[in-house]
């Protein structure tokens, strides 16, 4: 491992501990969420450190050298376990929002884009263990992550206090995934951000 920075090195001084950047990811995460009104921001901090860390180390194929760069890391934006980890309390505080909804049947149209993604995970995690590759599961956790948010952006899912079995149905997959990703990469599934 190494820092964007340049390469740790024990004789300049620049090596450091697993523990030591916990705790600095931590705090950095600390800070972001300041504004934010979280139940239990200590805990959410260490979730997304932890996340930010494990997600930086399982995105690479073995044998790659892994290039940490902390603020990166830490981003919600893009290639980050915090970005798998906000599009999970996305869906989950859509689902919860939904809960108050009146459930309607929904107008016929083709395959969303998401939908499509989502059926793939068993072949992407099939693909992962046989070959001991963890960074297939990140790269389509990713890509699932990025295509909901895009959905997410898009189209409003809730109109008018309704929302339509199709949409409840994909949001709950899309949980169910990432939930089921994030744990078989040991990544923190926080309820809140």
């Amino acid at each position: 491992m190494r820092f964007a920075s340049g390469k740790m090195s024990s004789r300049k001084g620049n090596v450091v501990t697993g523990e030591s950047l916990l705790m600095d990811l931590k705090d950095a995460a600390a800070a972001k969420m300041n504004e934010r009104k979280a139940v239990d921001p200590e805990k959410v901090a260490e979730q997304v450190a932890v996340g930010a860390i494990k997600y930086a180390v399982l995105r690479q194929g073995s044998g790659k050298d892994i290039v940490f760069d902390p603020e990166k890391s830490l981003s919600v934006e893009g290639d980050s376990g915090p970005y798998l980890q906000y599009a999970l309390v996305r869906a989950r505080a859509l689902l919860r929002n939904a809960a108050s909804a009146t459930v309607v049947p929904p107008q016929p149209a083709g395959p969303m884009p998401v939908e499509r993604l989502v059926i793939y995970f068993p072949d992407v995690v099939a693909r992962a263990a046989s070959e001991l590759e963890p960074h297939y599961v990140t790269t389509y956790l990713t890509e699932l992550a990025s295509a909901f948010n895009s959905w997410y952006a898009t189209e409003r899912m809730i109109v008018d206090g309704t929302i339509t079995t199709r949409t409840l149905a994909v949001v709950k997959a899309i949980e169910n995934t990432l939930v089921q990703g994030l744990t078989i990469l040991g990544i923190p599934a926080p309820e809140e951000m």
